[in-house]
């Protein structure tokens, strides 16, 4: 099997799962765990703590860097606003890109930034996309209150780190979208690993395991994924991974950092620090605001 096929089971919405549920039961005994729940009753939990979040506002920093063969290096910042109750979003999004241009006949291939700013009201869609420089400040089309941008205009959503790879993150997958994918999935084996409960799911030619901590919101803390080449019969381990830290604010768990790893097409490593300024409480009314958008306030 070659890396790029064996890549699908690990960054993209896995599909086509077993339903039989055959659990294997470990236990670390250095733990101050003694048993894991019933791995449904685990996704319940997480999916009850992760819907708590509704409201808030945060700033995110960090890098995205890719080795051969793609090479490409920047900086990851993220502004997101949201409040559920009143149908509001803002989220803004910048990252490094592979951008091809012409110049004098002749291609030239860099790194370069790529951005996009969306603003989500009951009645409209604003939505503005660019490449290296940032816009003109009204350079912002009008579109209906449904429409639904490209991937890199999606927010988003934080609440599925942990649960979240490199592929679902970048095409904007839901927390909810990927509790259901992994509520069809095969269990293989739960464990306590360290005071975590440790559940691995077998997909097709893959094996993700989760670390999850119960006592602390059922937090998802560390994502691994390793896949079967059927070449060599011999399981290539991490070729996926994810570790998150959470803090809890405002008696709401939120993720305060997030590193992703992959090597699928070179090593591709993404980390983000989000700083919150409000969890559960409304933002400030101007941030919904189309012109203060526009003038970065």
């Amino acid at each position: 099997m070659s890396i790029r096929r064996i890549s699908l089971y690990c960054v993209l919405p896995l599909l086509f799962l077993s339903l039989t549920m055959t659990i294997i039961i470990a236990e670390d005994k250095t733990s101050s765990a003694t048993e894991c729940m019933e791995p449904v009753e685990i996704l319940a939990n997480i999916r009850k703590e992760r819907a708590k979040l509704t409201k808030g506002m945060y700033r995110a920093k960090g890098r995205s860097v890719q080795s051969e063969p793609y090479l490409k290096e920047g900086d990851v910042i993220v502004f997101g606003a949201f409040d559920e109750s009143n149908q509001q979003v803002r989220f803004e999004y910048e990252e490094p890109i592979r951008l091809t241009t012409t110049i004098n006949g002749q291609k030239e291939t860099k790194s370069a930034q790529h951005g996009y700013r969306l603003l989500k009201t009951p009645n409209k869609t604003f939505v503005t996309e660019w490449y290296e420089n940032k816009p003109p400040m009204f350079d912002f089309i009008e579109k209906p209150a449904d429409y639904e941008p490209s991937n890199i205009g999606k927010p988003i959503d934080v609440r599925s780190f942990g649960i979240a790879n490199w592929g679902t993150v970048h095409t904007r997958m839901t927390c909810e979208e990927m509790l259901d994918d992994l509520a069809k999935a095969k269990v293989i084996e739960i464990k306590i690993d360290n005071g975590k409960c440790v559940i691995t799911y077998e997909f097709v030619d893959a094996r993700v395991s989760y670390w999850i901590e119960c006592e602390r919101g059922f937090t998802v803390t560390r994502f691994n994924c390793d896949v079967f080449d059927k070449k060599t019969k011999k399981w290539i381990e991490s070729m996926s991974r994810a570790d998150v830290t959470w803090e809890e604010k405002n008696d709401v768990w939120v993720p305060i950092s997030l590193i992703l790893e992959a090597k699928f097409n070179g090593k591709e490593v993404y980390n983000i620090d989000l700083e919150w300024e409000y969890v559960n409480l409304d933002p400030p009314p101007k941030v919904f605001d189309l012109r203060a958008m526009m003038e970065g306030e």
